[in-house]
């Protein structure tokens, strides 16, 4: 689990500093930050899967090793944060620089930074500490009054607590670090290359949602809803889980749904059909708003689930009135353990679904006046937040422009 993140220097964030829960909510208006903070958790992810900075942030082709990484919207060229001043864009300056820090049921205490220069692709600092005990660390840095040894790609040698990682500057420390190595911090270089890469960045689009999937078994669909079928299929072979699956979608459901179902093409590949009253209604069939909560709820049914889900504006295509399940069904699945949720939102009706357990890792993102800044705030820290709640005004408060005017 990711317990904090530090953004600086990054896209319309000159520096946010967030604590984090297992359930995460992010609202705002358009152009407030939200998808930039999302696309914060894309570079991590591309760092730890050992993509250059440059490739990272521009893109790769598919290769023979690896599938197409699409790159950050807007690439190096504007991946810096660009100061506003007296109606003018300056010129971004500086380094970017990430921090997060994880915890799991046996480690805590452990922190993540990375600083690099988008344009030059280099990294210029980069660190893995427990506890503030360095571990391993890229740089020509001194530590405890001595220099530690270096190691080279090509030549690993032995590594130590104290180990500075020497490689191109552009790949970080995971592309030279060992992939079997016997560490006394093995466990926390793990946890950290799995809180950087396992993310599921779900936009699940109505063409794979309606389409027949790969009769190969599915652990877990595409970031698009690709194989949604096929899932379907692996959870369907779960009693346990079918049943809960139907469950949450009769939440849904308006009608009196039997059961999911699905349906077999001309060579066995799966097609998700609902069946009601003794009729099956295959995918193509189903309402776009049936189709994308299917999608959302059996992300929480896959066998081998992210460590972090990340959601835009969980209310696409989802009636306000159904809105209360979609809330409850991502809060219940995240403080069970995984995954993670981050989500966002521009409905004021989840806000109104939110309950004070929820308040601290929901957060407000609006854009400062006098620079141009994306702010991110937790709820909690609004001016009157506590007397809204009272008065249960939050959602009108909300969409008046109230939170924002108030900061």
């Amino acid at each position: 689990m990711i317990t904090r993140l530090v953004i600086e220097n990054f896209k319309g964030f000159q520096r946010v500093d967030l604590r984090l829960g297992r359930f995460n909510l992010l609202v705002g208006t358009n152009a407030s930050g939200k998808s930039n903070l999302l696309d914060a958790l894309r570079v991590l992810q591309g760092l730890g899967n050992g993509l250059t900075v440059q490739e990272t942030l521009n893109g790769k082709p598919k290769s023979a090793r690896q599938d197409v990484w699409p790159g950050i919207r807007g690439g190096a060229e504007f991946a810096r944060f660009q100061e506003r001043a007296n109606g003018k864009t300056r010129a971004g300056r500086g380094l970017i620089r990430f921090e997060i820090e994880m915890a799991s049921e046996t480690i805590n205490g452990l922190h993540y930074g990375v600083s690099f220069d988008p344009v030059s692709g280099l990294i210029e600092r980069e660190d893995l500490t427990r506890d503030d005990r360095l571990l391993v660390t890229t740089g020509d840095v001194q530590f405890k009054g001595r220099k530690p040894e270096r190691m080279r790609p090509n030549n690993p040698g032995e590594m130590t607590p104290e180990t500075v990682c020497s490689t191109s500057l552009a790949f970080s420390l995971f592309g030279t670090i060992p992939a079997k190595n016997d560490l006394p911090f093995n466990a926390e270089i793990d946890l950290c290359l799995d809180s950087l890469t396992n993310f599921q960045f779900l936009e699940p689009q109505l063409v794979h949602l309606r389409a027949y999937a790969s009769p190969q078994p599915v652990v877990r669909m595409g970031d698009r809803g690709e194989n949604f079928a096929g899932l379907i299929k692996t959870i369907c072979q779960r009693p346990k889980q079918r049943a809960a699956f139907v469950g949450w979608l009769r939440e849904l459901s308006p009608l009196e749904l039997d059961d999911v179902a699905v349906l077999s093409g001309a060579v066995g590949e799966p097609l998700f059909a609902l069946r009601e009253g003794g009729r099956e209604f295959p995918a193509h069939i189903l309402s776009d708003g049936t189709l994308r909560f299917a999608a959302l709820a059996a992300a929480f049914f896959q066998p081998e689930p992210p460590g972090v889900l990340c959601l835009e504006e969980i209310e696409n295509a989802i009636h306000p009135t159904r809105l209360r399940v979609l809330v409850e069904l991502l809060k219940q699945f995240s403080r069970r353990g995984r995954p993670q949720v981050m989500a966002t939102s521009h409905s004021p009706v989840v806000l109104s679904w939110l309950r004070a357990e929820d308040y601290p890792s929901a957060f407000l993102c609006r854009r400062r006046p006098e620079d141009g800044a994306s702010d991110v705030r937790p709820l909690p820290s609004l001016p009157n937040f506590a007397r809204l709640v009272e008065l249960q005004q939050l959602d009108e408060f909300f969409v008046e422009g109230g939170m924002e005017a108030a900061l």
